[in-house]
């Protein structure tokens, strides 16, 4: 029992395993009920008015502040709201240029690593060039490319601290949050970041098309503008979404392409086929294998669990659920669900595109949530992958360690445990 409480995917798999697709865990106030079927996934999905993100959610307010991903009700509306239109198809096609130039400098300093042949951690790459892509996404030049690897700590001893708050929500106030000195002093120091950035845009107005500018342009029209700390707020969790959780599905389509020499090769005859500049959301239609690649590495990547919290008495599947308890889903074990995926532990990124796709039910893949609550920043995810997973097969070979296997790191998005050893070849020289 100790091991597998190391191991939550574990834990969770064994409990669809006996308990069958709904089950509850003594896990926070009243509970939890987990469900591990499309239908039901939706219905609570779906419904905002009867299910919130709850406490576990607020717990991480210490760290994201009250941006959108914790906030709830009345404020959550509004903010979200009035950031829609920063994540717009125009703002993407103005964003996507940006993207693009910030992954071509990157890939610069990878064709030195091609050249090198020294073994790198694949995972901390792909950070540098995920960073570097959100960072100028959303605020250009206002934070310069040189404090990528620090701004890399910071958020990566946020994100263990948020973990230390998921943790310890549930538990008296005495009980210690594990991080919360080196967490707080993380938070501080990003938001220094933000408030530099916010204060460089307001001395120096630019027409960047990035995200810094559409949100100080909002409220602009009618004199009500965000608030300075709801500001610097939202943009913390849009820059800690933007970053976490797309550098890790990232690394994880990586491990799973370099692991698949056919999907690899389907890739690099899509990448090769590509006639465009990468300089328009549009161009996202005719990279249709980069998104599928991207979406199955998701699938096996999975997340643990997310939870909404009920705000009064209702039943699911004749499941009762009582108001404050948590109802929640596994992505992880929903989407190895054998009678939703064909053959659901092979990597097999034709599922996205055969006619396999036609039959998926709406909610049986949710790495991005849904409902009204679905991501904000979904578009600016595809767009950062697809482009970032086209650059690379255009021009690079990548091979990790000899005997490398992926493993599930237990964190807020599920990383690479270990990291990613491996080598960047160049494509064309990869024979030599």
């Amino acid at each position: 029992m100790a091991a597998r409480a190391r191991d939550p995917f574990q834990l969770l798999s064994d409990c669809v395993a006996r308990y069958g697709d709904i089950y509850s865990l003594p896990l926070g106030p009243g509970g939890t009920t987990v469900i591990n079927d499309p239908e039901f996934v939706g219905s609570w999905l779906l419904d905002y008015n009867r299910y919130h993100k709850g406490v576990m959610s607020r717990a991480l307010v210490p760290a994201l502040g009250e941006s959108i991903p914790v906030a709830d009700g009345e404020p959550w509306q509004r903010n979200r709201k009035a950031l829609n239109p920063a994540f717009s198809r125009r703002n993407l096609n103005g964003l996507a240029k940006i993207l693009r130039d910030a992954v071509d400098d990157v890939l610069v300093r990878w064709e030195a690593l091609a050249d090198s042949g020294q073994e790198v951690d694949l995972y901390r790459e792909l950070s540098i060039l995920t960073m570097t892509a959100i960072q100028r996404s959303m605020f250009s030049s206002s934070i310069s490319d040189d404090d990528v690897p620090e701004l890399i700590d910071h958020f990566r001893v946020l994100t263990d601290y948020m973990g230390g708050l998921m943790l310890t929500f549930w538990a008296p106030s005495w009980v210690p949050v594990p991080h919360s000195r080196a967490g707080a002093q993380a938070f501080k120091a990003i938001r220094a970041r933000i408030e530099e950035a916010i204060a460089d845009r307001r001395a120096n107005p630019t027409e960047a098309g990035d995200v810094l500018n559409a949100l100080l342009n909002i409220g602009a029209a009618d004199g009500d503008p965000l608030e300075h700390e709801n500001l610097v707020d939202q943009l913390l969790g849009l820059w800690f979404g933007g970053f976490d959780t797309t550098a890790s599905a990232l690394a994880w389509t990586v491990a799973m392409l370099s692991r698949n020499p056919e999907a690899t090769e389907a890739l690099q005859a899509e990448a090769d086929q590509y006639v465009g500049d990468f300089d328009s959301f549009n161009d996202l239609t005719k990279l249709p294998f980069a998104r599928a690649a991207f979406d199955e590495a998701q699938r096996i990547q999975g997340a643990l669990l997310l939870t909404r919290q009920a705000l009064a008495d209702d039943e699911i599947a004749g499941y009762s659920i009582p108001a404050g308890s948590q109802v929640g889903v596994s992505a992880y074990t929903l989407n190895r669900h054998p009678a939703l995926w064909d053959r659901p532990d092979r990597y097999d990124p034709m599922r996205w595109l055969d006619k396999r796709k036609d039959n998926q039910h709406r909610f049986q893949f949710v790495m991005f949530g849904g409902g009204p609550r679905h991501c904000i920043g979904v578009g600016l995810a595809y767009l950062e992958a697809q482009f970032v997973l086209t650059k690379i097969a255009q021009r690079f070979e990548l091979r990790p360690r000899p005997g490398w296997t992926p493993r599930h790191q237990f964190h807020l998005s599920v990383g690479l445990k270990g990291g990613l050893p491996a080598r960047i070849r160049h494509r064309h020289k990869a024979s030599s």
